[in-house]
């Protein structure tokens, strides 16, 4: 596993994929570990408790008895159906945890039951717009996490306080951080802070992941035939900063579209150029708006949340045909029809 990690990162660098590869030192460990045919160095053990590391160290199972899906899975690597396994450690509360993550042969039990209708995504930098065949809703991208982003400023600013009281030389006459290396010796209560600052991106990473997941499944839920504007993720990222860095639209994205594959959809990304649907009606006019105008409001006497109508306006593109066009007609009897 390790050769082929050491392939994959040449492979992504020579591509132009990915940066160059690098080495880790002795310092800094390997966080996963991976066995794919269970025959080499990373295995189940023969009594099918634990996954064993070499001739003898073995790593007992642990699991939520009070789980089904977690029964599910213990009942599929007893009956012989795992395909691969992973040693994966994170750093929760200053110690390390290790899990277990399994691939294992077969469908996985279903949580929530999938829609078969047509949705329409409006996804922006702090918001999503959601347009299904029964209704329309939008809300905020995780706006739970606003309390631990308030959290982790707090203590951004107290390790900066600290920095400052502790390595004054570190700074310059306008209080700016020098370049090069920082010499500064952290102290015992700077050491428990930032402890504290690398717990909280490790909940809030999870608190977010949970969120995403939730609303993905609630959009699976009306419909596994997907249609959302292509936007440049990194460019909001650019333009937005914390706050798309906090809520990841793009990784939303990207889980909406495993989760749709996975239930047999699709999300199909639509080329904004061609349409722009920010700017379109159904009546044909194309009208260029600021982003502080988030009503859309046209002469033909359409009312409505630009967002909202973005998202009912890309149900009536036709994926199939290039470049991507606005079903004009279409959108506006399917309007009239409400």
């Amino acid at each position: 596993m390790l050769g082929e990690r050491a392939y994959q990162a040449v492979n992504r660098w020579v591509l132009g994929q990915g940066g160059r590869p690098r080495f880790k030192g002795k310092g800094h460990g390997l966080h996963s570990l991976a066995g794919k045919d269970l025959q080499g160095a990373l295995r189940v053990s023969p009594d099918g408790a634990g996954l064993q590391w070499g001739h003898g160290f073995v790593l007992p199972f642990a699991f939520d008895q009070r789980s089904p899906y977690q029964w599910w899975a213990a009942w599929h690597v007893g009956e012989g159906r795992l395909r691969s396994c992973r040693i994966v450690r994170t750093r929760v509360n200053s110690r390390w945890t290790y899990a277990a993550q399994l691939v294992l042969d077969g469908s996985p039990p279903q949580r929530y039951q999938a829609g078969e209708g047509l949705v329409g995504l409006d996804v922006g930098p702090s918001t999503i717009a959601i347009v299904t065949d029964t209704g329309a809703w939008k809300e905020t991208f995780c706006a739970e996490l606003d309390d631990k982003a308030r959290e982790l400023r707090r203590l951004q600013r107290r390790l900066d306080r600290q920095h400052r009281a502790g390595s004054p030389g570190c700074f310059d006459s306008q209080g700016r951080h020098r370049s090069g290396r920082c010499a500064w010796q952290r102290s015992r209560l700077a050491t428990q802070t930032t402890s504290k600052i690398q717990e909280l991106h490790r909940r809030l990473a999870a608190h977010r992941r949970s969120l995403q997941g939730n609303l993905a499944n609630r959009v699976l839920g009306q419909g596994t035939t997907i249609r959302t504007e292509k936007l440049s993720y990194k460019g909001l990222q650019r333009r937005y900063g914390r706050s798309v860095g906090r809520r990841a639209p793009g990784g939303f994205i990207v889980m909406l579209s495993r989760k749709a594959a996975s239930a047999g959809g699709q999300v199909t990304m639509i080329d904004t150029r061609s349409t722009r649907l920010s700017q379109a009606c159904i009546c044909g006019t194309i009208a260029r708006k600021s982003l502080s105008q988030r009503t859309h409001r046209c002469a033909c006497g359409v009312v409505a949340d630009r967002d909202l109508f973005a998202g009912y306006l890309v149900r009536h593109v036709d994926p199939t045909v290039h470049p991507h066009l606005l079903d004009v007609d279409g959108a506006k009897a399917a309007w009239t029809a409400k």
